[in-house]
């Protein structure tokens, strides 16, 4: 099956981005999956047809929460819970997944970390020098990744990006092969 695609979700990044987009004006769309600080996801995110159908080899979650063991244990527990479809094949063949849950303990309730970066970072970078994907679909605004993905598009991977709009590094909007804007599925105004 060709377009082997990766999807890796900065969930730090999205959901302070997502929380910092609801206000009296805008409010979460239907069908939007929110754990406050922890989790955002819509299950259309893996129906990007215009970006070529993609045979998602793996859906990776990436979070930090403050808690106990059995906390993040139950976290990891309610992300791999959130099944999706995606489309293989021009012929509109539908598989089924479920997300990949890497949840990392933070000490306090800090705006971000880095642990969800670096671990995307060396996943991309591994997938990508193993040769085993195709597509990388990166779920993130955040310009610290504009390296990573000038890396993977060297190598000859195409790279789509979705972000929202609220705190997205414009420069991601011009170097990926495209873009998904999430402000569209998530969000009504």
């Amino acid at each position: 099956m060709g377009n082997r695609t990766f999807i890796l979700a900065d969930g730090e990044n999205l959901v302070l981005r997502y929380q910092a987009s609801l206000t009296a004006d805008v409010q979460n769309r239907e069908g939007t999956v929110h754990l406050p600080d922890v989790l955002v996801w819509h299950p259309e995110i893996t129906k990007c047809a215009k970006y070529a159908p993609m045979n998602i080899i793996r859906a990776s979650y990436y979070t930090t929460l403050v808690g106990d063991e059995p906390t993040i244990e139950s976290t990891k527990k309610k992300i791999t819970d959130i099944c999706f479809n995606f489309n293989i094949g021009r012929n509109e063949c539908q598989e089924s997944g479920r997300l990949c849950p890497h949840v990392f303990k933070k000490e306090k309730n800090t705006q971000k970390t880095k642990s969800v970066d670096i671990n995307i970072t060396i996943d991309a970078l591994r997938h990508t020098y193993n040769d085993s994907l195709d597509t990388l679909f990166l779920l993130s605004g955040d310009g610290d990744y504009i390296p990573l993905i000038q890396e993977v598009m060297r190598q000859g991977k195409r790279v789509v990006v979705g972000a929202f709009s609220n705190g997205l590094n414009q420069t991601l909007l011009h170097i990926a092969d495209g873009f998904l804007d999430l402000d569209l599925l998530m969000l009504k105004k």
